[in-house]
């Protein structure tokens, strides 16, 4: 294990500027509520203030004048004032979000040409890849929209986003407009967009007709076949693949067609048959992406037959070692085997995850499993040099924390030192930290304009905030470790990461060494979860080990279910706290992407978890994630059971990982941070 402290890192994430307010600050918020209830000429008015304030706000209230004079349909204004904030303060983080905001106008001006414009010139800049993939969309959806000689030029950004786009609705929409070239490669790479997104009927349209120039060709004839098979016709479909194969064996159409036949009998139920075509890809085409991506899925889907799913990993492992998921294979079979009582195979899975792949993500995983294995068989020392090197693993991992908790119940001196207990079921404790061996105070950090608005704007939950974050880009490699923790704690890590990977020389771009640790791990929305913590009697780690997993600490993400904000709470959830709750108000409920209203909700529901589950925190963390319904169902199965059996029994694969990945988390910011006094750990639990 990497001492914390002894790469130079652990510089603090306190700003030392922020505890006074930037000029307009309070001016800036006003606005801000006052835009979000639709009160356009007065949050304009208070932009105003705030820029006459002066200050590094300024640039920010402009925009925001002119952002609600278009809204309030005084486009004309609008436009004006985003030139305006471009000319006035031309270099700045806030170009970006002009450059949108002016794009936006344009294009309800019907502009659409220069509306274009605008969004490509935000991409002369470095930006996260969906934004790229957003603003290259928006791009081409005003030249798509723009007269007749101009949709030519949306075809490149659409062809790079059929191929590219990580979102598979951008992806199918691109396609759409790249469906009206006339070009039979742009129509092609069009429908192959739209098979790889399941719109099987708008690809249909696209294909060929029989007799037509290129509807012999095997590319298309796949396609076709895809079609007919995600349409329904799959007996039609099935002897299409089956041609292809035959007629065109030595292409990538053949190895396509082979594994789609086979997926397609495997969900008919067809397992015999299936098998036959996987055979024949692996003895055909043994080095093929198509090859391993077939024996995977058949692995994953024979999941429900434990030997069977092993074997195929073992198989996986085996044939394609140098694969990213080999590792993940072998564990997978590992546990299958432990979960049918064979140990013997169990160890021999796993032990081939450490030695075979010494770096894998999942060393703490092999080596704590197999040696509980071994405490099982009561090979005392066995056990706890696998739990000894499952504490060298990435310092979020559950698996990292348990392996503490079992090297200090067997009294084994670690030469890792384990922190104070963490008590998780009731007064029991079930994972440890590593000890803290950090400064007693943190040091503050270098003032910055760009800081100050930073933290300003995150913890609100701003998006401008964002535009500041992805300007720091600018600094290259120059870009300090503490600026990567403050972009953290200001609640946008997943923005710090990238910073990270754009930056960072190329040396230094492993986001899991430790010197990334306080940026994956950081005290996110400090000041309000150590607020809400004292009112909740909730330890504040806790709260943002939840937090951490739920969104990352993204302030305005929607799961596809509705739950939303920092700590994901569902609007129905959220009103319900409303009606029990007298610290919960109907402002916290109405705006769940502002990171104090969903912290305080969240730590409130979470509260309520533990007090309903006697103080076990495995048992409040189900409820959390799955409902307290289906915790008291599993209770009630399993409720006698140890607390490692019971998790590990948790029939929701999402919940069983949500729970694992919360005490990791929680472990972890213990082994970063110090030891936070007063009642906040075991008494809080027992509540």
């Amino acid at each position: 294990m990497v001492s914390l402290f002894s790469t130079g890192y652990g510089c603090a994430l306190l700003l030392s500027l922020v505890a006074g307010a930037l000029p307009g600050e309070e001016a800036y918020l006003k606005a801000r509520d006052l835009e979000r209830g639709a009160r356009y000429g007065d949050a304009q008015a208070a932009f105003d203030v705030c820029a006459g304030a002066g200050g590094p706000l300024t640039p920010y209230a402009l925009l925001g004048a002119a952002r609600c004079r278009a809204q309030g349909g005084r486009r004309a204004e609008a436009l004006a004032g985003y030139q305006r904030v471009l000319e006035t303060h031309p270099d700045g983080p806030w170009v970006g979000m002009a450059l949108a905001g002016l794009a936006e106008a344009l294009r309800l001006e019907k502009r659409f040409p220069e509306a274009s414009g605008a969004y490509l010139r935000i991409l002369a800049r470095p930006v996260p890849s969906s934004w790229r993939d957003r603003y290259q969309w928006l791009a081409a959806q005003c030249l798509a929209e723009a007269p007749a000689a101009a949709l030519a030029k949306a075809f490149p950004l659409c062809r790079t986003l059929c191929a590219e786009a990580g979102s598979s609705r951008i992806r199918l929409d691109a396609a759409k407009v790249l469906a009206t070239s006339a070009d039979q490669m742009d129509r092609f790479a069009a429908a192959y967009a739209m098979v790889k997104s399941g719109a099987y009927a708008d690809a249909s349209g696209l294909l060929p007709n029989e007799g037509e120039a290129g509807a012999d060709e095997p590319g298309w004839a796949y396609l076709r076949a895809r079609v007919l098979i995600g349409l329904r016709e799959v007996e039609k479909g099935r002897a299409l693949l089956e041609r292809i194969t035959a007629a065109h064996p030595q292409t990538e159409w053949a190895r396509l067609s082979l594994i789609h036949h086979a997926r397609s009998l495997l969900a008919g139920g067809q397992h015999e048959q299936a098998g036959i075509l996987l055979e024949t890809l692996l003895t055909g085409y043994p080095d093929s992406e198509e090859a391993a991506e077939a024996l995977w899925r058949f692995a994953e889907l024979s999941r429900g037959r434990d030997e069977t799913a092993a074997q195929y990993y073992l198989r996986f492992a085996g044939m394609f070692s140098s694969d990213a998921r080999a590792d993940d294979a072998l564990l997978l079979a590992g546990r299958l085997y432990s979960d049918t009582g064979r140990n013997t195979e169990a160890i021999a899975a796993l032990s081939r995850v450490i030695e075979a792949h010494p770096g894998s993500r999942f060393l703490a995983d092999a080596a704590y499993q197999r040696g509980d294995l071994r405490a099982r068989a009561r090979d005392k020392e066995g056990a706890a040099a696998d739990f000894e090197l499952a504490t060298q693993g990435d310092l979020g991992n559950y698996y990292v924390h348990r392996a503490l908790q079992r090297l200090h119940e067997m009294g084994h001196s670690n030469p890792v030192k384990p922190g104070p207990a963490l008590p998780v079921c009731g007064k029991d404790s079930f994972v440890r930290p590593f000890a803290w061996d950090g400064p007693s105070a943190p040091e503050p950090m270098a003032e910055g304009d760009e800081l100050a608005r930073l933290h300003f704007f995150g913890s609100h939950g701003f998006e401008e905030g964002e535009w500041e974050a992805v300007g720091l880009a600018g600094l290259g490699p120059a870009l300090p470790v503490a600026v990567c923790e403050t972009v953290a704690a200001a609640g946008l890590p997943t923005l710090a990461l990238w910073l990270i990977g754009v930056c960072a020389p190329e040396t230094e771009r492993d986001v899991y060494h430790p010197r990334w640790w306080r940026v994956q791990f950081p005290r996110a929305y400090w000041d309000d979860v150590q607020s809400i913590a004292a009112e909740t009697g909730l330890d504040p780690y806790l709260i943002l080990s939840v937090g951490r997993q739920e969104s990352f600490f993204r302030a305005g993400v929607v799961s596809p279910a509705g739950a939303t904000g920092v700590m994901q709470l569902m609007p129905g959830t959220a009103q319900w706290l409303e009606s029990v709750e007298p610290s919960v108000g109907r402002e916290h409920v109405e705006h769940l992407t502002h990171p104090a209203n969903s912290l305080r909700l969240g730590a409130y529901y979470l509260m309520r978890m533990i007090a309903r589950s006697d103080g076990n925190l495995i048992y409040a963390l189900a409820s959390y994630n799955a409902g307290p319904g289906n915790v008291s169902k599993w209770r009630k199965q399993h409720g006698g059971a140890p607390p490692e059996v019971f998790l590990e029994a948790i029939p929701f694969t999402e919940t069983r990982h949500f729970v694992k990945r919360v005490l990791g988390n929680y472990g972890a910011y213990y082994s970063l941070y110090p030891r936070k006094p007063g009642p906040n750990n075991a008494e809080a639990l027992r509540r």
